[in-house]
């Protein structure tokens, strides 16, 4: 068992969840995939491997993973529900074009204004979501799109 699959099956079992290889796979796509698909997108992708999954048990598992924190749910105006494996905190790029999600990791200012809150009041984070909109490169340059 290759040591990605072990941190996802210590996990699961951690929080007394069952491991299953339909959960494994629909965890190990999302961890892959940079463009925060939907549970439809999920579902088409792991289909492929496991022709018997139903997309209830890609909604339920979504709902596992979010739940012990090895994923996020992401609702954005007009795109619907999104799903990410990066829990870390990070900023999210959406192009009001597209729709396409972009990471933006490592922003030493975040940490700042987390340690700046912090000080200023008293109140605990548990976790934080920043986004920022506008329109992608690939967009940008459409002919009739961009500024």
């Amino acid at each position: 068992m290759n040591q990605e699959i072990e941190e996802i099956v210590k996990t699961m079992q951690a929080y007394g969840k069952r491991v299953t290889p339909q959960r494994i796979a629909i965890f190990k796509f999302l961890r892959a995939c940079k463009s925060h698909p939907t549970a439809h997108e999920i579902y088409a992708h792991v289909k492929r491997e496991y022709p018997t999954i139903t997309i209830s048990t890609v909604y339920n598992a979504l709902e596992m993973l979010v739940e012990i924190g090895m994923a996020k749910e992401l609702g954005f105006s007009g795109l619907g529900s999104r799903y990410e494996a990066n829990t870390r905190p990070h900023i999210n790029l959406v192009c009001q074009i597209c729709g396409r999600i972009e990471d933006v990791d490592d922003v030493p200012l975040m940490e700042e204004m987390r340690d700046d809150i912090k000080g200023r009041s008293d109140f605990e984070i548990l976790d934080q979501r920043t986004e920022f909109y506008g329109l992608c490169g690939k967009c940008r340059k459409a002919p009739g799109k961009g500024r």
